[in-house]
């Protein structure tokens, strides 16, 4: 029985890896997904955390970010963080995370620029280098592999970003940080998540912007959030796209337990009422 449920585990793995890549193929093909766990990656953050590191205090936080182009996780970590979780929606989010790694641990480069390029060259030596440590990593590997042999459009898989974002740290600071174990949850916020884990630190960019005027969507990020975050706690929110319809927390009443502070940047910090 025991060998019998290593296999299924084994199998379910495999083809958990397998719709990931046919979900990634369908995107590097500029089509559609009708699915929540799946969208373009982005290559670099598109926000200024820079100016994030000058007005939060990471240092001996426990946090919670958005993984995205894991330039939050970087920032997190690099800023002392007694803890970080990260989570998102999207699957593929953290296959980017570990071609980060590979490209900061064996090309001396702070992003792949060269997969954007579509250098396959380059993207086979890389892997070739890759030591796997953990069933994570090893599914990465095999996912851009496949992407290297079905010679992907690679550009594709990202989103073209008009807003530059701002980060600035080198590669040797981030080979100190890079070495973290990664705890991610795919967890989407716009839907109600059991948790009873608590943070100081909840980095949320622009999520909340994508919720628009859905009521239903707001309200349980509301609660999501008022259940992750420590009494003291803040959370930070980066109003990037900036739409017309766009609900900030402190509209509508629906977030009338969060005390709101606007800084510069379009960053805003909620609170706990007391």
């Amino acid at each position: 029985m025991l060998f019998y449920d290593i296999i299924c585990v084994f199998l379910g793995v495999i083809m958990e890896l397998l719709k990931d890549y046919l979900m990634s193929r369908v995107i590097s093909f500029d089509k559609i997904v009708d699915a929540d766990n799946y969208s373009k990656m982005y290559f670099k953050t598109n926000e200024d955390l820079d100016y994030i590191s000058d007005i939060i205090n990471f240092k001996n936080k426990r946090v919670l970010t958005v993984l995205a182009s894991s330039d939050q996780l970087f920032l997190a970590s690099s800023n002392k963080a007694k803890s970080i979780d990260t989570f998102d929606k999207n699957k593929l989010a953290l296959y980017y995370y570990y071609l980060r790694i590979w490209t900061i641990k064996y090309s001396d480069d702070i992003y792949p620029f060269k997969i954007i390029d579509n250098d396959y060259s380059w993207l086979s030596i890389l892997l070739s280098k890759v030591e796997s440590n953990d069933i994570n990593e090893k599914n990465a590997l095999m996912f851009w592999k496949n992407h290297l042999k079905d010679e992907t459009d690679f550009s594709k898989l990202f989103y073209d970003d008009t807003i530059d974002g701002r980060y600035s740290i080198s590669n040797n600071q981030l080979k100190k940080v890079s070495n973290l174990k990664i705890n991610f949850k795919n967890i989407n916020l716009f839907n109600r998540i059991n948790s009873n884990k608590q943070y100081d630190v909840i980095m949320i960019s622009n999520i909340i912007e994508w919720a628009k005027r859905d009521k239903n969507k707001l309200l349980n990020i509301k609660d999501n959030l008022d259940k992750l975050l420590s009494e003291d706690g803040i959370v930070v929110h980066t109003r990037l796209l900036n739409r017309p319809e766009s609900i900030i927390l402190e509209e509508d009443g629906l977030f009338d337990n969060f005390e709101c502070k606007k800084y510069d940047k379009n960053v805003y910090c909620f609170k706990k009422r007391k």
